[in-house]
């Protein structure tokens, strides 16, 4: 049965080859940040970063090694991410039954390698942000370690649990919250179970082992700062993720869903009424006559066939948090009555736990595109269990025929993964157009007629490799460090990105007292992504975005260069390029 994920695997890996990140957002700066550590600088100190240190210092260990590029990158993305569909697929099966494995990781597969619109990123091989998959990838390896725990009693699972909870806190906070949930709600079941004995010293050694990699990281950069950034990489975080000047942000508040609340809640009600109700009715159906068995079964699974194909970014990814609920409820009660007897149960009421977690962020606007990727994962591995494994199971225990059941699920999953396999896989074959300066960057991107800002990337890299020096520094705003990876020109600055957020957190006044203490020579104005989504004007126009950074570019720069539109003059799309005033040195440095 894993020859069937494998094969999926295989595939989509072939045909995303090189194509997986964005030419512009995101994910440049997920490789510029392990290249300046890599080359000496340190985080917090040196660069600002809002998410945990893990992460970038995982992947500059890799640059260190095995030297700077982004095929570096990728390929050990490739080997972490089939190791981890291998603990996946042997978890599963351990929990249920190797056809359930085979059709998570399936589904799994084909939702985190494949690319649903024009921006890149969201997959797990160039991901948007590493501390994202890090994050959901050591969650689910601590959450397997603590069933393993109440199935063994074995007191090494309890303390890699623990380690590995700690790891997750130094990715994004709010994995390492959710994560932090599920371990407590674990032992609260040991608790249940008649453990209470056990339960504080147990509590305690968990404790004190997720509490060993930040006193590790804490060392380090005591050792290797001021001891500034001890504070920093604890706190940093947490007040970006709660502050409301961040939250309140039409994007957040839109990704959320929390922008049409009503509207929202009910497309969500509608999407669980869709998928919910049909397959319940026939659950729990009697039936005493074998032609009426086979042929509602049939027709329940081309009945959510043709729902997911035609409905499913529209209702059942947005009723997911429902249904996961809905799924959690079950199997609580179940457990009430088996308790230890069914320890599966247990691995996935955790397993619940975490998909209602992580689905919080993309609450009544969940979706399987863009975060979806990573926040849906273990919702999609726990309803994969659920239809093909402990629902089955349990119409078997009752004597009814769980094995056609199954099969009606199977036909339905294999008909949804065969739907978005093919969308997503589409989206990628249209990536023809190579980005590069060297053959271990290369980036496959979309022609200028699918997405404008490909020829302006390209331009904009052979254009600043032939007018800047290898020692000229280099600043693109509001995003766009990924012009600095690819060009090797190093940003004097702390700040890689300039969108909203960033603007909000460290507040403008503090950015241009840094970019006039540490002037670069080269500045790129880049209109590559319309703002509206943050609900302001294009960067240097509108007061809320960056205007006074822009005044003070104009008058200590000159433009030297336009690649398409004026990006201060409209929406369209255009990169334009300024060099320092040699006799504005002093307007430029501040002084």
């Amino acid at each position: 049965m894993a020859a069937i994920p494998v094969l999926v695997i295989v595939t989509l890996l072939a045909i995303g080859w090189r194509k997986w990140p964005d030419i512009l957002v995101d994910f440049g700066s997920e490789l510029y940040l392990p290249w300046q550590v890599s080359s000496g600088k340190v985080l917090y100190r040196d660069i600002e970063h809002i998410f945990g240190p893990l992460s970038v210092y995982f992947n500059a260990a890799l640059f260190s090694v095995f030297g700077t590029s982004f095929t570096v990158l990728f390929t050990a993305n490739i080997v972490l991410y089939c190791a981890f569909m291998a603990f996946l697929y042997a978890f599963v099966r351990r929990i249920s039954s190797a056809i359930a494995a085979s059709v998570a990781c399936t589904l799994v597969a084909v939702f985190t390698l494949s690319q649903y619109t024009i921006c890149g990123n969201y997959n797990f091989i160039s991901p948007f942000s590493h501390e994202a998959i890090h994050g959901l990838m050591l969650s689910m390896f601590s959450l397997q370690q603590l069933w393993s725990f109440s199935v063994t009693a074995r007191r090494s699972s309890l303390v890699t649990a623990g380690i590995l909870l700690g790891c997750v806190m130094l990715t994004r906070v709010e994995i390492g919250l959710v994560a932090c949930i599920v371990s407590m709600l674990f032992f609260l079941l040991l608790v249940r179970n008649g453990r209470a004995a056990r339960l504080v010293a147990s509590m305690v050694l968990f404790a004190g082992s997720a509490v060993l990699p930040s006193l590790i990281v804490a060392a380090y950069f005591g050792m290797v700062s001021s001891g500034r950034e001890v504070t920093f990489f604890i706190t940093k975080p947490w007040q970006y993720m709660l502050s409301p000047a961040i939250t309140d942000t039409s994007f957040y508040r839109s990704g959320m869903g929390l922008d049409n609340l009503s509207g929202n809640l009910l497309r969500m009600a509608t999407g669980a009424a869709i998928f919910l109700l049909p397959t319940v009715a026939v659950l729990l159906a009697r039936f005493r006559n074998r032609y009426v068995m086979v042929t509602t079964r049939l027709a329940l699974a081309l009945y959510l066939s043709a729902a997911g194909h035609y409905w499913g970014d529209t209702f059942f990814f947005p009723a997911l948090p429902l249904i996961v609920f809905v799924s959690a409820l079950f199997m609580v009660w179940e457990y009430r009555h088996e308790g230890d007897k069914h320890a599966p149960t247990l691995a996935l009421i955790l397993i619940s736990a975490l998909s209602l977690g992580l689905l919080c962020k993309t609450l009544l606007n969940c979706r399987i595109y863009q975060y979806g990727f990573y926040v849906a994962l273990p919702a999609v591995v726990l309803i994969a269990i659920m239809l093909t494994w402990y629902l089955p199971a349990w119409l078997e225990h009752r004597g009814r025929n769980g094995a056609g059941f199954r099969n009606s699920m199977l036909l339905f999953l294999a008909c949804f993964a065969a739907h978005y396999m093919w969308t997503g896989a589409g989206m990628l074959q249209l990536k023809t157009h190579p980005v590069e300066l060297c053959p271990d960057d290369k980036i496959m991107a979309f022609t200028k007629e699918i997405d404008a800002r490909t020829p302006l990337v390209s331009q904009a890299v052979q254009w600043i490799d032939s007018n800047v020096c290898q020692d000229e520094t280099c600043l693109v705003l509001p995003e766009g460090v990924m012009l600095n990876f690819l060009t090797r020109r190093e940003n004097p600055t702390p700040y890689c990105n300039l969108m909203v957020p960033e603007l909000v957190y460290y507040g403008e006044g503090t950015i241009l007292n840094e970019f006039k203490s540490h002037s670069p020579d080269v500045i790129l104005v880049a209109l590559c992504k319309d703002p509206s989504e943050y609900g302001v004007g294009p960067f240097g126009v509108d007061p809320a975005n960056g205007r006074m950074i822009m005044e003070w570019i104009e008058s200590a720069y000159r433009p030297v260069a336009l690649f398409g539109s004026d990006p201060l003059a409209g929406y369209a799309m255009g990169i334009k390029v300024y060099r320092k005033e040699v006799s504005a040195d002093s307007a430029a440095t501040g002084t």
